[in-house]
């Protein structure tokens, strides 16, 4: 007993040691380094949790992606800091920098708790809401890549002081996916005398598009293998990018469409050049029943292009929320809508500048099951399994299953109609046939024998 109370004693005294020697550490720091030093470190211990519990969801490359992006968004935090100090930018533009690393910093605390969720689905064996949870998981790691590339493109606009990155920290050096070089350094009197005056419409003659752009500027000339090398970028609506004279490729991206075309920026003058998305917008809803009121959980949409050789239809984009916009190329499309186990689709059509609204009727309705002991109403809470199946046998005199849960009283979300379903605990078995109604809550509770 006495060389444990000693064990530990000794082990907070080390431990108050490390926290004072990384204190005196962090206080021997120049301001900015100190940022960079804590910020590293915040984001490091969160991605330790994210990299344990989470490669089985998402796998390693994935969580490499996201941890590259924290190394990123430190330096780059950094760099804003240094051009502060150099009395380049005021406070407000670093506090610009640090509210989008604080934000990057939040994605990574809702990956942790996504992951959880998964984890916890995964151990009651519904293999649905995991395969939710993961792609809920990868939409916000993009959303954290997003966030930690509009730091990066932030810092590419400040005036670099001497002594300063002359370009944002990158964890990309892949000639594939190169990252903003050195030159032009925006913002510096050699690139001065020219400038690229950008802007954006959905379609020729219409207003410019406002907000959710990034533009990416390409030096024309491709390589052999047909690349680029990149120059700079922005997700100003209408950006001026200081550029030296000469011939440019230039992209914009909007949600899921986009637009590119070659421009010369000619010397001591604005070149101004608008780019035309030929892109509408389409924002969903979904009802259980018709003339019921609008779903606001538990969806997932798909947009679907056009169908392939072999009749497959690729997916152009994807969301989770309940009501979701999408910024789409003129055209059309198929959305898909997933409710529980509840399906449907629909066609539409996209069109240039417009907005267009679709409400997906999915003919659902919800079942919620539980199970007493048979013979009392002593309620049943552990070791149970649900199991839904189709209430029709085909040839062979089996049922095909729907759905199944290990939570103590589910609720499915299934299509209208007939479905037989069981409960087991341990060997004890009970089985009821249910009738389900677009729009309604059927409550089923089953009687189970306990030995």
């Amino acid at each position: 007993m006495r060389r444990t109370l000693v064990t530990i004693t000794g082990m907070i005294v080390l431990l108050v040691i490390a926290y004072l020697g990384y204190d005196l550490l962090i206080r021997a720091l120049s301001p900015c380094d100190a940022v960079f030093e804590q910020t590293s470190v915040q984001l490091g211990t969160k991605l330790e949790v994210v990299q344990t519990q989470g490669a089985v969801f998402i796998g390693r490359e994935k969580i490499q992606d996201l941890t590259e992006a924290a190394q990123v968004t430190a330096l780059n935090l950094k760099t804003c800091c240094i051009v502060l100090n150099a009395g380049k930018v005021d406070s407000n533009q670093f506090l610009q920098c640090k509210n989008t690393a604080k934000e990057y910093e939040t994605k990574v605390d809702t990956v942790i708790s996504q992951i959880e969720g998964a984890e916890k689905a995964q151990a009651e064996g519904k293999a649905d809401v995991v395969e939710k949870a993961v792609g809920q998981i990868k939409a916000t790691i993009r959303e954290a890549e997003d966030l930690s590339a509009e730091l990066q493109g932030r810092v590419a606009t400040l005036s670099p002081a001497d002594g300063a990155p002359t370009q944002p920290a990158t964890g990309k050096t892949s000639a594939a996916e190169p990252s903003p070089p050195a030159q032009p350094a925006v913002g510096r009197t050699a690139a001065a005398e020219s400038s690229l005056q950008l802007a954006t419409v959905l379609r020729q003659g219409a207003e410019a598009v406002e907000r959710d752009l990034r533009y990416d500027v390409y030096d024309a000339k491709q390589d052999l293998e047909g690349r680029r090398q990149s120059v700079i970028y922005s997700f100003d609506a209408a950006p001026l990018l200081k550029l030296p004279p000469g011939r440019y490729y230039v992209t914009v991206q909007h949600g899921s469409a986009g637009a590119a075309t070659e421009v010369e920026v000619t010397p001591r003058a604005t070149t101004a050049v608008t780019l035309v998305l030929n892109a509408g917008y389409l924002r969903l809803a979904s009802l259980a029943a018709e003339g019921g009121e609008p779903l606001e959980n538990e969806l997932k949409y798909q947009v679907l292009g056009a169908p392939d050789l072999e009749g497959q239809r690729k997916e152009i984009t994807y969301s989770f929320a309940a009501r979701p916009l999408f910024r789409l190329p003129a055209g059309r499309y198929v959305v898909a809508v997933t409710h529980g186990n509840a399906a449907a689709s629909a066609d539409v059509t996209v069109e240039p500048g417009e907005l267009t609204e679709q409400t997906v009727v999915l003919n659902a309705g919800y079942l919620r099951l539980s199970a007493v002991a048979a013979g009392s109403s002593e309620a049943l809470t552990k070791n149970l399994k649900y199991q839904v199946y189709e209430a029709k046998k085909d040839l062979d005199g089996q049922r095909r299953e729907i759905s199944y849960s290990y939570a103590a009283s589910p609720l499915f979300r299934l299509p209208a109609g007939e479905y037989y379903v069981t409960v087991e605990r341990g060997s004890a078995r009970a089985t009821a046939e249910v009738q389900i109604e677009a729009g309604r809550l059927r409550e089923s509770t089953l009687q189970v024998a306990v030995e």
